[in-house]
């Protein structure tokens, strides 16, 4: 069954950051699209079995990685995954 997740992307230190929402993982590359899909295929990797445990209950965390997307640089992409 695939899942939806929303992933923000911005820059940090030089390198392109893609930022899960609902789960505390990110990867990094050296444009949006290498670090969004780095950030794939650790979700890919992270929700193997045996599955890690998902809690939608990121509210705090949630809010500040979404502040992140006021910057022009940043946005947010919808993805699934099983």
């Amino acid at each position: 069954m695939k899942e939806k997740f929303n992933a923000v992307l911005f820059e940090e230190n030089g390198w392109q950051i893609a930022q899960c929402v609902e789960i505390d993982l990110a990867s990094q590359g050296n444009t949006k699209d290498e670090a969004f899909a780095n950030l794939q295929e650790a979700m890919r990797l992270n929700l193997q079995y045996p599955r890690a445990t998902i809690e939608r209950a990121f509210a705090a965390s949630a809010a500040e990685a979404l502040s992140r997307i006021s910057s022009n640089d940043s946005d947010l992409r919808e993805f699934e995954c099983e």
